[in-house]
């Protein structure tokens, strides 16, 4: 069975009466639709996460899910380098006893990344200086576990829909 008669089988309408737009899109009586095999459908999701992030950055996810992304997608060795960095810069500004003491201080990944946040100031710049830094197909792993792969790949309803033949089904509009 290949992806219009699954899409014909699903609707009980007749194979004539879908369109192949091209790129797994089907026009259809009941809407538009992208259909793909389980295998499709992940490495699809996965490259459609990538694409928003490289578009949007930190800012295309919500707040607590910026939050799950710098402390378990950010490159530690990153974070440990800038503030290695800092310390070794304030070493030698012996006015800066404090500052240095307090660098000292950071144990965890989480007070690290706070005070990097409080160096930028602004969240776009943090974001900026994030986002390379961050492993993205860890973010994108976490993404489909949490949502699914619904959400990112059909525009229209966000749902994902199984069809015969083990294929999937994502509405566009």
């Amino acid at each position: 069975m290949d992806k219009i008669e699954a899409l014909a089988e699903y609707f009980g309408i007749d194979v004539d009466d879908i369109v192949d737009e091209g790129d797994d899109y089907f026009d259809t009586p009941e809407g538009e639709f992208r259909v793909f095999t389980e295998e499709e459908a992940d490495e699809v999701a996965v490259e459609e996460i990538k694409n928003i992030f490289d578009d949007l950055g930190l800012d295309s996810f919500s707040s607590d899910f910026q939050n799950w992304v710098l402390n378990n997608a950010l490159d530690e060795d990153e974070v440990n380098n800038f503030i290695d960095t800092e310390v070794d810069y304030f070493e030698n500004e012996e006015e800066d006893e404090d500052l240095l003491s307090y660098l000292h201080s950071l144990d965890t990944l989480e007070d690290k990344i706070g005070y990097i946040k409080d160096l930028y100031g602004d969240s776009e710049e943090f974001n900026n200086w994030a986002s390379d830094k961050i492993n993205i197909d860890v973010v994108a792993e976490e993404v489909l576990n949490q949502d699914g792969r619904g959400p990112t790949l059909a525009a229209y309803d966000g749902e994902e829909v199984e069809l015969p033949g083990d294929y999937f089904r994502y509405r566009m509009n």
